[in-house]
């Protein structure tokens, strides 16, 4: 087993070698999470459902989102430990993932005192910035990442983003948890993030699809179940033909000429459904660089 130790820019690293090569390449690492919410329970769940092999030697996780917290350890108690107090997490952790609020990231790192000989620091605040990182960690820059990823790492099925380059056993962990991309820069990493908030909207649009059958006599259970498989089934179509040059652009062709699809795209074309799209991701990107203007 190898990790690609060269790739093209803006290339999807994905997980090089069996699964079991995998396994026999990583050397067993103490895990911590500093916080406990839906992305570190992903996170720590899709590592330990891992099916071949067992990529970590011992999970520390802080108590805060205790029902979280409880439930790792007891599903898996030879391998999680719950601390009271991060510090305590630290103690018994080589990779760090801090998976705090951000308006809570300043006063938790307060608190911690880190290791340069022992300790990677990885920041799941996407707020976060590597030299402030650093500045609170007291740690040296190349123990330092920032890391995003969505909650389908749990089942092994979400690209995470990872900035700067170079983490080996940062990479294991992602490949695991469904592939990576090792972003050029942080300026790469934010406009690549603010496709992750598209995620409410997307279930927004599917909510008001469910609803509006609901409204016109659809039994609840039926709404619920057809809207989902659709729209899974739309996003594996444009998933199965992503490395195609202009692949939307395509799937938008395929349309039947004056059907309904081309009908409804038409519009909310007009109404200027989609250029509002444009202006939220706009915002988002202004928020990731600091400049928010809510």
């Amino acid at each position: 087993f190898q990790l690609p130790s060269h790739r093209s820019k803006g290339e999807t690293c994905r997980l090089w070698g069996s699964s079991d090569d995998l396994f026999v390449a990583s050397s067993s690492q103490r895990i911590g999470f500093v916080g406990c919410g839906v992305i570190a329970h992903s996170i720590a769940s899709g590592l330990l459902g891992y099916r071949n092999g067992r990529l970590i030697q011992t999970m520390a996780v802080s108590r805060r989102s205790e029902s979280k917290s409880s439930q790792l350890a007891r599903e898996n108690p030879e391998i999680v430990t719950v601390y009271e107090g991060n510090q305590a997490v630290l103690e018994n952790s080589d990779l760090v993932f801090m998976c705090v609020l951000p308006t809570q990231l300043e006063s938790v790192m307060s608190e911690l005192t880190f290791c340069p000989e022992t300790h990677t620091l990885v920041s799941l605040v996407s707020t976060s910035n590597l030299r402030g990182l650093a500045k609170m960690s007291k740690l040296p820059p190349d123990k330092v990442f920032k890391m995003i990823c969505l909650p389908r790492v749990a089942q092994g099925q979400s690209t995470s983003l990872i900035v700067p380059q170079g983490c080996n056993a940062l990479k294991l962990i992602c490949s695991a948890l469904g592939g990576f991309i090792e972003c050029d820069d942080e300026e790469s990493m934010r406009k690549l993030t603010v496709t992750t908030s598209l995620m409410g909207p997307l279930y927004g649009i599917m909510k008001r699809n469910v609803h509006w059958l609901i409204k016109h006599g659809i039994h609840p259970k039926d709404a619920s179940h057809f809207v989902s498989d659709t729209y899974l089934g739309i996003v594996h179509d444009a998933k199965m033909r992503c490395e195609e040059e202009d692949f939307l652009d395509l799937l938008i062709q395929e349309q039947t000429q004056g059907g309904l699809n081309e009908q409804a795209l038409s519009i909310l074309q007009n109404m200027g459904v989609l250029d509002a799209f444009d202006t939220a991701m706009d915002a988002i990107k202004d928020r990731l660089d600091g400049k928010d203007l809510r």
